[in-house]
């Protein structure tokens, strides 16, 4: 998600970065485990979230460089496939 640029208070979705996690769900779905899902992507040389937010420049600081732009780890795979909004659900009281 990303922040609507005509109303500051609302979130929209980012197609780009939406496609990459629909990926990520459907690898899981198939079977694979956040290890193979992260070696997947790497090898595929999908940029990574820290590495597409840096590029899309949703990261405020400029100075900011990514040595290795498809560093996936099963960790950051984890975490995405944990994530309740990502599978449909409303979360209320977030910022």
């Amino acid at each position: 998600y990303i922040q609507d640029p005509e109303n500051p208070k609302k979130i929209i979705v980012d197609s780009e970065s939406a496609a990459i996690v629909k990926k990520i769900f459907s690898l899981c779905a198939e079977g694979n485990g956040p290890s193979q899902i992260a070696k997947i992507l790497r090898s595929e040389k999908v940029l990574s979230p820290l590495a597409y937010k840096i590029q899309n420049k949703i990261i405020k600081n400029t100075n900011m460089v990514c040595e290795d732009p498809f560093n996936w780890n099963p960790t950051i795979v984890a975490e995405i496939l944990d994530r309740y909004d990502y599978l449909g659900h409303t979360i209320n009281f977030k910022y």
